[in-house]
């Protein structure tokens, strides 16, 4: 068996409990940190190995007395990114039109809806509310999101499953269109993509190509 590393994610995390109106938020707000740790040398990377427990510590905050509060994680290997977001977009492949999506997104027509897919995709998973994703329908406005919380990566970066790619179309700097990595395979980056042809498909394209403008990379 070859040696592999796993690193656990999320290690050290702290995240806030959502809820109400995010208008009203304060310093009362509950905060929950979870640590990761492999549980026979404490560290936040484990050995491979068919079966490894791992322990994850609960820290908390400004919880009240009496209400009910529920922890949901997903661990994962660092290097194999989140599937979550993944598996949702493929639920949808074959869609045509993008009705489901710019409707969800507000709109009374139809639009350009790369960015719509996206972000329902994102949506389903809870990262909007969680802060992990944006909600965009704009594409320049996506890129900028990830630029502005410093989680972007330019065309040669090696993205992992659940990375936001854009694209830019004649390769002039524009900002065109977005997708969702599903996996990365044979040097190819595979993806998932609203507005493909007026459907979601499956699409696919060589590591640093040209018309990649690059990787917005959530913090799942």
């Amino acid at each position: 068996m070859n040696e592999k590393t796993i690193t656990l994610s999320p290690a050290e995390q702290t995240v806030k409990i959502v809820y109400g109106d995010v208008e009203q938020r304060n310093d009362g707000i509950p905060e929950v940190g979870t640590t990761a740790k492999d549980s026979q040398t404490g560290d936040s990377e484990a050995a491979y190995s068919e079966t490894q427990t791992i322990i994850d510590t609960v820290k908390y905050e400004k919880l009240e007395p009496g209400k009910q509060y529920t922890v949901k994680g997903t661990l994962m290997d660092a290097e194999t990114g989140n599937t979550a977001i993944t598996q949702v977009a493929a639920k949808q492949i074959g869609n045509a039109g993008g009705r489901k999506f710019w409707s969800w997104y507000g709109f009374n027509g139809r639009v350009e809806w790369c960015a719509c897919f996206v972000s329902w995709c994102g949506n389903q998973c809870g990262y909007t509310k969680a802060g992990i994703m944006p909600k965009f329908s704009y594409v320049p406005s996506g890129v900028s999101w990830f630029k502005s919380k410093g989680q972007w990566q330019k065309r040669t970066y090696t993205p992992a499953p659940g990375d936001i790619i854009f694209f830019d179309w004649g390769g002039n700097g524009s900002q065109d269109h977005v997708g969702i990595v599903e996996k990365v395979e044979g040097g190819y980056v595979c993806t998932i993509e609203g507005n493909s042809g007026d459907a979601v498909r499956r699409q696919k394209y060589r590591i640093g190509y040209y018309e990649i403008l690059g990787y917005g990379v959530p913090k799942y």
